[in-house]
């Protein structure tokens, strides 16, 4: 049963990228509305649908209640959800926030010179993690093959102390296991 219900949330996955690309297909580049994270949970005989949405410069609440209007018309004019969602369902929409992973490359560039935690995986096979700001992001053919981060510890504390040169790490992309941006005060 478990299968069915992972094929049936593939396909509504599936149908809401659909609808999402609809509502940014006349959007510029740079204020289009990305998918970046969608989640369908089942409580109580009902879907829970959860889409988290950004852009390269931020998304608010006008434009999450946007979608939201936008994707709610979609699934209750479109019959083939009907075929695949329960009876009732809850729609929410907002940004992934800072409590969720990256997910995208998209994600790396928008968050240039802010501070990471990134979780990854060595050569060797150690798990390690480093706290820094990203610093920079090495492409090639738009994709991203490493990221550098300063990971210099700077002691608040003692603020008449000369700083310590910057100590830099850089992380190949594909060895990143999760990232998350954290608050810096």
């Amino acid at each position: 049963m478990s299968r069915a219900i992972s094929e049936r949330d593939t396909i509504i996955k599936q149908k809401l990228e659909q609808v999402l690309d609809e509502f940014s297909q006349d959007k510029p580049e740079d204020d289009c509305i990305y998918l970046v994270d969608l989640e369908i949970k089942h409580a109580h005989g009902e879907d829970i649908i959860s889409i988290y949405v950004d852009t390269d410069q931020g998304i608010d609440i006008d434009q999450c209640k946007a979608i939201s209007r936008f994707v709610s018309e979609a699934l209750e004019t479109d019959r083939e959800f009907d075929a695949y969602l329960h009876h009732k369902y809850r729609l929410d929409v907002s940004s992934p926030g800072l409590a969720r992973p990256l997910k995208l490359e998209r994600q790396y560039k928008k968050n240039l010179n802010r501070l990471l935690q990134v979780k990854y995986k060595t050569q060797d096979g150690q798990y390690k993690v480093a706290d820094g700001i990203l610093t920079s992001l090495d492409s090639e053919d738009s994709h991203i093959r490493s990221l550098t981060l300063n990971i210099t510890k700077i002691d608040k504390s003692k603020p008449n102390v000369k700083p310590k040169a910057p100590e830099y790490v850089t992380i190949a992309f594909s060895q990143i296991v999760e990232t998350k941006v954290k608050i810096s005060f």
